[in-house]
C-alpha cells in the first residue's frame, strides 16, 4: 500500500508553494487516491498571507458544509478583499490557491 491510496472521499491540502502548478500530477493523484478533492498553491505566496488563507480555509472547512471548490473561491475573494499580494508580480495575477475535484 501506498500513501496515495484509500482516501476515498478525503480532502488533500497541500500547504506548500508551486505543488499545484502540475495539473496532470494533481488529476493522477486525485484518481488514485480516492480523494474528494485536492487544494494546493498554484503560485509562490509569501508565508504571512499563506498563514492568512489556510487559517481561512481550515476555519471553513469545519464550520461549514461548503464544497471544496466554493471554499477555494471564497477565500480567493477574502485574500483579494485584503488586497494580499502573491506570486512574482504582475506576471501572474491569479490566486495561489487551485481546487481539483473529481
Amino acid at each position: 500500500m501506498t500513501l496515495a491510496h484509500n482516501l476515498d472521499g478525503k480532502l488533500l491540502i497541500f500547504s506548500r508553494c508551486l505543488v499545484g502548478t502540475d495539473h496532470r500530477a494533481m488529476q493522477r493523484l486525485l484518481e488514485v487516491s480516492g480523494a474528494r478533492a485536492i487544494i494546493a498553491y498554484r503560485n509562490e505566496i509569501d508565508d504571512a498571507y499563506a498563514f492568512v488563507a489556510e487559517t481561512l480555509l481550515y476555519s471553513r472547512i469545519f464550520d461549514t458544509r461548503w464544497r471544496p471548490g466554493k471554499l477555494v473561491r471564497r477565500i480567493r475573494i477574502a485574500l483579494q478583499a485584503l488586497e494580499v499580494k502573491w506570486g512574482s508580480g504582475a506576471r501572474d495575477a491569479r490566486s495561489p490557491l487551485i481546487c481539483f475535484s473529481c
